[in-house]
Formats: C-alpha cells, sequence, structure tokens
C-alpha cells in the first residue's frame, strides 16, 4: 500500500520501534487469517429464565442511574453522589454480569474509582468546552491504562502521562476522523504535530494545537526523554497509525488486507503507547501481548460501530464483510483471534495480573456479544440462536432497551459528570 500523503513516515522509519510495530501487524495478520470460522469458543449457558432474572438487574440498574441523573444537584462532583453511583455499578456487575468479589474488588477497590475521579477533575479544568462523548471516550483509556498499571504490579494511579495520553484521544482522532476538515489542513497538522512529538520545538498554528502540544508539556515532565526513548516513539507510532486511519473513510482504493492491516496498526499501537506510558519501558513479551491487545479491542470497536460506518461510509473489516453477506463467519473469527491473543499473554506475573486476566476476558466476550445483539439484522437468525444463550441477556431485551435509552445515555452522562 503506498503510505498515505499526509503521513509523516520518515520521523517514525528512525526510530527502533518503527520494525517492531510492522513485525506485530505481520504476526497478527497472519494470526486472523489462521483461525477457523466454526465453532464458538464460550462455555457459560444461560437458560431463558436466568437471562430474564439478569434483565430485571440490569433495568435496576438503568432506573438507578435515571433516578441520580434526575437528581436535583446531580454532579459527578459529589462525594455521596459518586459513592452511590458506584455502589449501583457493583451491584450491577455482580447481580447482572455474574462478577465475583475478587473481580469486583479489583475494579472498585484497587484505584480505579479514584483514579476516575481524579481524571474528570482535572480534565474539566484543562479544558471546559470538552464534550461528554469526549470525556467518557478518554476515561475508556484511562481504565485501561488502569488495568494495565495492575497486570505489571504497579500502583493504580492517575499519572500525568495517563492523563495526557488519554486526553490527546478526543483531540487528535477525531480531528483526524472529522470528514468537514480539509486534508491540507490536517496534512499541516500531521506534519506540525509528527515535529513536537519527535522532540523539536513546533509553535502552535491555533488554540487546538497549543492544548495538544501542553499534554505532550505533561508527558515530558513525567518521562524524560533520554532516559525513556520508546514512550516517545510508541506516541509517534499510534500518531502514525491513527493517521493511515484515515483513508478508510476516503476513496482511496484499499484491499482487504491493506483494510485489515490498518486495523490492527491502529487498535494495536494505542495500546501499546499505553504500556509505555505506564511503565516507561516494556519487555518483548509485554509489548507483544499489548499490541494484540489492542487490535483485538479495535475489532470489538469496529463490530460494535458496523451499522454506524456502514451508514457513514468508513470502511473496516466488518462494513465490507456485511455487503458480502451475514456476519456470522467474521464475528467467530473475532472471538477465536481474540482467545488466542488472550491465551498468548506472557511477561505479567503475580495474582493481581492473573485475576484481571479472567476479568478482561469475560467483559470482552460481553462486548462481542452485546455487539452482536444490537447488530441482528447483519447475522442470520440461526446464527443469532446459537449465540444468544451464550449472553446473560436476551437480545430481544437489549434491542428494547437500546430503542428506549440509547438516545438519553449520553445525555445523562454528560449530567453525571
Amino acid at each position: 500500500m503506498a503510505e498515505p500523503f499526509f503521513v509523516p513516515v520518515e520521523i517514525f522509519r528512525q526510530t527502533w520501534l518503527f520494525h517492531q510495530v510492522h513485525g506485530f501487524v505481520d504476526e497478527l495478520a497472519r494470526l486472523w487469517h489462521s483461525c477457523a470460522t466454526a465453532g464458538l469458543p464460550l462455555d457459560r449457558v444461560y437458560a431463558p429464565s436466568e437471562q430474564r432474572q439478569r434483565e430485571s438487574h440490569l433495568d435496576l440498574f438503568i432506573h438507578r442511574l435515571q433516578a441520580e441523573q434526575q437528581s436535583k444537584n446531580a454532579r459527578f462532583e459529589n462525594l455521596d453522589m459518586q459513592t452511590r453511583i458506584f455502589s449501583h455499578v457493583g451491584a450491577f456487575f455482580r447481580d447482572a454480569l455474574g462478577f465475583t468479589a475478587a473481580e469486583l474488588d479489583l475494579i472498585l477497590d484497587h484505584g480505579f474509582k479514584e483514579s476516575t475521579r481524579e481524571f474528570i477533575h482535572l480534565a474539566r479544568q484543562f479544558d471546559a468546552r470538552l464534550t461528554p462523548a469526549d470525556l467518557f471516550q478518554a476515561c475508556r483509556n484511562v481504565w485501561i491504562m488502569n488495568g494495565l498499571q495492575l497486570m505489571l504490579g504497579l500502583k493504580i494511579q492517575l499519572t500525568p502521562a495517563i492523563f495526557a495520553y488519554s486526553m490527546l484521544y478526543p483531540y487528535t482522532d477525531n480531528y483526524l476522523d472529522d470528514s468537514a476538515i480539509a486534508r491540507e489542513e490536517k496534512m499541516a497538522f500531521n506534519d506540525r504535530f509528527a515535529q513536537r512529538l519527535a522532540g523539536h520545538s513546533v509553535a502552535p498554528a491555533n488554540e487546538h494545537e497549543r492544548l495538544i502540544f501542553a499534554l505532550i508539556e505533561k508527558i515530558e515532565g513525567h518521562f524524560d526523554r533520554g532516559r525513556f526513548p520508546l514512550v516517545f516513539e510508541s506516541l509517534l507510532a499510534i500518531h502514525q497509525a491513527q493517521s493511515k486511519s484515515v483513508l478508510l473513510l476516503g476513496a482511496e482504493k484499499l484491499s482487504n488486507e491493506e483494510i485489515l492491516r490498518i486495523s490492527l496498526e491502529k487498535g494495536g499501537a494505542s495500546v501499546l503507547a499505553d504500556g509505555y506510558l505506564v511503565a516507561g519501558e516494556l519487555t518483548d513479551e509485554q509489548a507483544d501481548f499489548m499490541f494484540g491487545y489492542g487490535a483485538y479491542l479495535q475489532f470489538l470497536d469496529d463490530l460494535q460501530d458496523v451499522d454506524e460506518d456502514d451508514r457513514l461510509g468508513q470502511r473496516s473489516i466488518y462494513t465490507l464483510a456485511a455487503q458480502r453477506g451475514p456476519l456470522d463467519e467474521i464475528a467467530t473469527r473475532t472471538l477465536i483471534f481474540g482467545e488466542r491473543v488472550l491465551a498468548g499473554q506472557r511477561g505479567f506475573t503475580g495474582q493481581a495480573a492473573v485475576d484481571y486476566s479472567g476479568l478482561m476476558r469475560t467483559a470482552i466476550q460481553l462486548m462481542l456479544l452485546e455487539a452482536v445483539g444490537f447488530a441482528g439484522k447483519y447475522f442470520t437468525p440461526a446464527f443469532m440462536k446459537k449465540i444468544e444463550k451464550y449472553s446473560p441477556f436476551r437480545f430481544s431485551h437489549l434491542q428494547a432497551l437500546k430503542k428506549r435509552h440509547a438516545p438519553y445515555y449520553m445525555s445523562m452522562f454528560g449530567k453525571l459528570i
């Protein structure tokens, strides 16, 4: 594939990480093609009666969140409200999703709550114009990085690097995905951004860039460039991957294999950067796992967004597959790919890493089941019936909830935070 015209490839090519990233993409592309498309790697089966019982807990959770949102002084800065919200989340995870006490302890009592609270507070201070959707997107990255801290045996906390990198995502990824912004403008931004990531002195062209460069300064204040060069090389890696992904919005001719590799690189580079910004340094085994984990998360995001992407003309391996027929086989391949990535986890020690890996596997499977449940029109009735028994909720119930509450959720989140 010809390099995108605006990608600052020469800067990244000069780094050691450039070759490692391409090796990771090659390895994962081979893994993807080797995955079978028959048989579901799922084991927990729910009887219809149990699904209905768990749906009652799901409905209760939504009702409780609505009640909090409708409260006269509903703001997430309120400590009493935060305590209630996290209590509601814990009950939902336990009663509706079946998380164990040990798994709940990991995500509710090991610094995740404090990290989330601090992030939202600092994000509001940094830029009051950020939308609830921006903050939620950034929070997701904070949670992933907190999970990596746990797996690496580090204290779960919001560091300046975690804050800055998670904030960079809304400013850069969404900007590059915005079809209303001219290519020439994106080209100029990409060049200045890459130069700044590489450590050069660059004057911001506007307020948007001033904020981005201020976030890079926060990372530089946390990690010295001389001691931790891979932190900054990983930022160049995700910048190149984000830039390449803009091709998915355009009219450039791309083969299925090229689209697959763009998705692998974008997802993998994102979590690889998470890891370096958490720890400063990673072993080869840790870097290999994080890249694969990120690629799997990217696939899940793309599957969840298949309907919207199809309407907007955003290409992914799932929208291309949908043009050919039902998504039964590619969804199965995605599950098997993810199982093999997670099974290949190496380089992490300690019981917390083991426990969190189990939680991660459960949560990711639930994400995929939810994506299938919401996008029923893209699957055959036989496949929907086959996979639904592995979901804690009936797909008809999920679809009904989405119709009733989807327009309301983001405004609710906006008021709560």
